[in-house]
């Protein structure tokens, strides 16, 4: 794991909610301190704010604090705290740089850029004191979609390559098929070719990577700033639609994470759920929730779900949406049983112009809490009636580990077609893998872990969960194959799927990986055919395994063929190596549960892995509408059971070695909690009974 070269700050420990307050600019301090007040009796501590560079320089060299600097003062006498959110890429229109008050400029103009940490300077200097500051969010959402055709940006990228390429341009000609003099002489890709995808795969992951590596150049300036100027609050960002691949954007959660004393996350099911079914978008949330835990390098895995959708969409994201007050109930209960620290809501009140005008909002249009908010006031009182032991409580071991390709991730950019999740070819496949994965540990009730191969590679084999998933990773480093061989040799379980070290991160065949992946899985593989979309594979025992869209030719060496196609074909492999296994299914089974959850396949995954996993409770009844999550406490492990169905749900929950299940009533749409070593959840009535319904969780 990379080494971080800022020291660790303080961390708020206690568990936390909020709302982001926006002001418009004809807004005034008055109903700035009503709105604050409003949400205090909501029960939110937290107020996060944006400070645009327009409103606080609306002329140059004029500042104007006013209201801002009265609603810090406002959330100090309320007993709350201010979650600063710095707006130094987007100047103000004086400068006649930008379009809007969020249009990011050009950062590589280095004139501007170092205006812009002026600007940074500025404002820091002017809050860093203030009581009632509690953290600096150094960017909202950092992204940016970069042009070749901007002269300062096609000239950083071409600074990109003489560094990637160690100034030789021999090196460079020989791996790209225009040459050229000089790193100086190197021409934006403009061809037919290019837009359709004949061009060379590696000139557009060059630009990807470039555009990932040019934010956090931009990210780590910003957040130097701040630590000179202010040493004590914490610098977080909270990258969003963290489930798909954004390297075009120039976001990597995990990059991101390196250069934070935590991380967060954005949770607009609007935005950011759309390529999961409606009815999972509040396992989407968890899975938001649950990479930026992953990604976090905080002590604890301490991280922050900074915006979770509070209010209704109409014209202003990829779909309309307007979340139930149920719905919010459980959204936030998703959040909290994730063990996220702090969850703050967009947003409090509305924009009174442009893209988002009149939507998002908590309040109503005369500043009154609308039925959300006082749904979600009413549950954070539930929640605050554990207030002590979830702010103690942190994540436990993970049952269940995932590992998350970025170079895949990348690579599907460039070689995808389309963006539709129902496509197994789709631009954005190996993240629709990861997803699937993810959805199927979700419904066996399983505590999950992400990591990327650098993180992976980090981690000591005896510290990894004993089941490791291994979705459709078609790049992977030599070195990753190899740690994963070691990996189950000191007794993890490994199941992958679909392409596998198929393909190098430019889009070459990696012909040199076929023996260590051979050697791995105790299996070739001869190459991928197209698969008819009803064609199953079957175990011995004679459960289904569904196929989808490719099979890989499978050629056992080693390896125990334990389920095949109706041709007898091998459909998966299993290899025994040292304390451990490698698992491969010839197909993308993972991907397909993202769209089409088959209840076969889950049966076949939660059968595969339960001889490696033990943990302290279970849910016999785990499923789509009901999951169990845990928490570790100083007096052991805390369980909460989410229904978020319809109707009310008995949850039958295990404790390890007991021989009887304890039923526990579920309200629809709502959540308990289970103290360490209880048998009722606090509050409520608990019945033993003599036995329990079949289940995949058993």
């Amino acid at each position: 794991m990379p080494v971080r070269s800022f020291p660790p700050v303080p961390l708020d420990t206690e568990l936390r909610f909020g709302s982001h307050l926006f002001i418009n600019p004809e807004d005034t301090a008055l109903p700035m301190r009503r709105h604050v007040a409003t949400l205090r009796k909501a029960g939110f501590r937290l107020i996060r704010l944006f400070l645009p560079w327009s409103q606080l320089e609306p002329r140059p060299g004029e500042w104007k604090w006013s209201p801002y600097a009265e609603v810090f003062d406002e959330a100090q006498a309320q007993g709350m705290a201010i979650v600063a959110t710095l707006m130094s890429v987007s100047p103000p229109g004086h400068l006649g740089m930008t379009w809007g008050i969020q249009d990011v400029a050009d950062l590589d103009d280095t004139v501007f850029f170092e205006r812009s940490l002026d600007h940074v300077r500025t404002v820091v200097n002017r809050f860093k004191q203030h009581p009632a500051l509690d953290s600096w969010i150094l960017w909202n959402e950092p992204s940016r979609a970069l042009r070749p055709d901007q002269p300062t940006t096609w000239r950083a990228f071409q600074r990109y390559l003489k560094r990637l390429y160690h100034g030789d341009i021999a090196a460079y000609n020989q791996a790209h098929f225009q040459p050229s003099g000089s790193f100086e002489e190197i021409r934006p890709h403009t061809s037919a070719a290019y837009e359709t995808g004949f061009a060379s795969h590696r000139d557009k992951v060059e630009w990807l990577s470039f555009t990932v590596e040019n934010l956090q150049e931009k990210i780590e300036a910003i957040a130097g700033q701040i630590r000179e100027l202010d040493p004590v609050h914490p610098i977080h960002v909270n990258p969003h639609r963290v489930s798909q691949c954004l390297s075009d954007l120039g976001q990597s959660i995990w990059r991101q994470a390196e250069l934070t004393d935590f991380i967060g996350c954005s949770a607009h099911p609007a935005w950011h759920s759309v390529r999961f079914p409606r009815d999972r978008y509040g396992d989407s949330i968890a899975m938001f929730a649950d990479l930026a835990r992953s990604a976090t390098q905080a002590v604890n895995r301490y991280f922050w779900v900074t915006e979770l959708q509070g209010g209704t969409t109409l014209l202003s994201a990829f779909e309309p949406l307007a979340p139930t007050p149920a719905e919010a109930r459980t959204w936030l209960w998703q959040c909290v049983a994730a063990g996220a620290k702090a969850v703050i809501y967009w947003c409090a009140n509305a924009r009174t112009d442009g893209y988002e005008a009149g939507e998002w909002d908590l309040l109503d249009c005369e500043g009154h809490a609308s039925p959300r908010l006082v749904e979600i006031g009413q549950t954070i009182e539930q929640i605050d009636s554990h207030r002590a032991l979830l702010s103690e409580a942190h994540p436990v071991a993970p049952d269940v580990g995932i590992l998350v390709s970025e170079e895949s991730q990348t690579l599907d950019l460039a070689d995808g077609n389309g963006n539709d999740p129902g496509k197994a070819y789709n631009c954005q496949k190996g993240a629709d893998a990861v997803s699937g994965a993810y959805l199927m540990t979700a419904d066996l009730s399983l505590e999950t872990l992400f990591y990327n191969q650098a993180r992976l590679r980090a981690t000591p084999p005896e510290a990894l969960p004993r089941v490791l998933l291994a979705p459709s990773l078609a790049v992977l480093e030599a070195e990753t194959i190899y740690y994963l061989h070691a990996a189950v040799k000191a007794g993890v379980l490994l199941i992958g799927d679909g392409f596998f070290a198929w393909k190098d991160r430019y889009g070459r065949l990696a012909r040199q990986l076929a023996d260590p992946s051979a050697e791995l899985w105790g299996a070739g593989c001869l190459g991928y055919e197209a698969l008819a979309k009803s064609r199953n594979a079957h175990d011995k025992a004679g459960n289904v395994i569904p196929g989808w869209f490719a099979r890989a030719a499978l050629a056992p060496l080693a390896a125990e063929v334990v389920a095949a196609w109706d041709d007898q074909a091998p459909a998966v492999v299993r290899h025994a190596i040292g304390a451990g296994a490698a698992c491969r299914i010839g197909t993308h089974f993972f991907q397909h549960y993202l769209t089409k959850p088959d209840p076969a396949a889950l049966k076949w995954l939660a059968a595969a892995i339960a001889p490696s996993l033990a943990p302290a409770r279970r849910l016999v009844n785990s499923g789509p509408t009901l999951r169990l999550r845990r928490l570790r406490a100083k007096s052991g492990e805390i369980a909460i059971v989410i229904n978020s169905g319809l109707h009310a749900e008995t949850a039958w929950v295990r404790e390890l070695g007991a021989s009887e299940p304890v039923a526990l009533l579920v309200p629809a749409q709502n959540a308990l909690v289970l103290a360490p070593h209880a048998a009722a959840p606090l509050p409520a009535r608990s019945i033993s009974l003599r036995s329990a319904p079949n289940s995949l969780a058993t």
